[in-house]
């Protein structure tokens, strides 16, 4: 005769997994969350400004002067002011 009739079978002993495996649910839950939050912080997130060139800096669009060679200042090249005279 076999001995495995006495055995618990798992419906005898039910298993919260909460309780029973503090760690791992709390390591499933963090990993359950993250997607959430990369994703509120990607479309949540506050635009930051970049910082207008100086005007004699050179144009960061790298735009080069009539030598080929020389950056054009940022105040010849997209920094210009429109004309106001007309």
């Amino acid at each position: 005769m076999n001995n495995f009739s006495a055995a618990i079978t798992p419906s005898d002993m039910p298993i919260r997994f909460e309780t029973d495996f503090p760690e791992a649910a709390a390591t499933l839950a963090w990993l359950y969350e993250q997607p959430k939050a990369m994703i509120r912080r990607l479309l949540y997130a506050p635009e930051v400004a970049t910082p207008k060139p100086d005007r004699n800096a050179p144009c960061p669009c790298g735009k080069k002067g009539i030598d080929g060679v020389t950056p054009l200042k940022y105040k010849k090249c997209c920094g210009r002011q429109p004309n106001s005279n007309g």
